[in-house]
């Protein structure tokens, strides 16, 4: 009987374990007109997120604030959902926020549409003991610039 006890204790700790990772996130910002792309941006320009993520999967939930070169945290492997830390604001604050942009650039939506941006994962990835690197993506359109909810009416650069 403590045997099975035992190996129950081993299986279950083998099975919960954590592996190291290196986790960067960056943003991707498209070759958004005006002046040619220098040679190698012609798809875009790739930079750093430098702030805070919030990582989910049916076993944790993990708040991370990332640095340039990557940040090495420990998964256990699955399915993760992430979300920019902001999306943990109150979409009163958030909407109060885009009532603030310039009314000659952006027209706010309203704030069901922030609820429901709130609600949405930024992305997701499937983490396996093969993964050493992973790297997430947050696509930046060219005129809102992340901005959630609203609609450019200012100049568009051509």
């Amino acid at each position: 009987m403590k045997t099975i006890f035992f190996l129950s204790l081993c299986f279950l700790a083998l099975i919960s374990c954590k592996q190291s990772v290196i986790l960067r996130v960056q943003y991707h910002q498209p070759h958004c007109g005006g002046a040619p792309p220098q040679p190698g941006h012609e798809d875009g320009t790739f930079y750093p997120y430098i702030g805070t993520i919030l990582l989910k999967s049916k076993q944790d939930s993990l708040l991370i604030s990332t640095r340039l070169g990557g940040v090495d945290v420990k998964l256990r492997k699955g399915g993760y959902s992430w979300y920019e830390a902001n999306k943990l604001e109150t979409a009163e604050f958030i909407y109060q926020g885009l009532l603030g942009l310039n009314p000659e650039f952006y027209i706010p939506g309203d704030l069901e549409c922030v609820k429901f941006w709130k609600t949405q994962s930024d992305g997701s990835f499937l983490f396996n003991k093969n993964s050493d690197t992973v790297v997430l993506t947050l696509p930046l359109d060219c005129y809102t610039k992340g901005f959630p909810c609203v609609e450019y009416i200012g100049p568009k650069y051509q």
